[in-house]
């Protein structure tokens, strides 16, 4: 199963979904619209799980973001993957990614 976790309004996911062609690869994508919280808050995290009916030691979050993306997610039990390529290098996570890419076609490597 396939999800967008995204802070950005529904609409703002969708159009860049449709510009890019993949508005039908997903099987959930969740925006600020659907939980009224944004990363790093749990409550995204847990609504994806809840919908797609998964535990968090079942999933895989890849995030350009320690603070917003990784460290909720780990916290919560997720597997993580850090997208170091869109890294913002003020941010101050204290967390260790169970991997790290440099390029989106790394992922292929990874086997869980």
């Amino acid at each position: 199963k396939l999800a967008i976790l995204s802070d950005a309004p529904r609409i703002q996911a969708w159009i860049r979904l449709s510009a890019m062609k993949m508005q039908d690869k997903f099987d959930i994508v969740v925006t600020f619209d659907e939980t009224k919280a944004k990363k790093p808050n749990p409550k995204p995290f847990l609504y994806i799980l809840k919908k797609l009916n998964l535990k968090a030691e079942e999933c895989l979050m890849i995030g350009d973001s320690l603070r917003r993306d990784i460290a909720p997610a780990k916290k919560l039990g997720f597997k993580t993957v850090f997208a170091k390529y869109g890294y913002e290098s003020g941010e101050n996570a204290r967390v260790k990614p169970d991997y790290i890419i440099n390029d989106i076609k790394e992922l292929l490597r990874i086997r869980i």
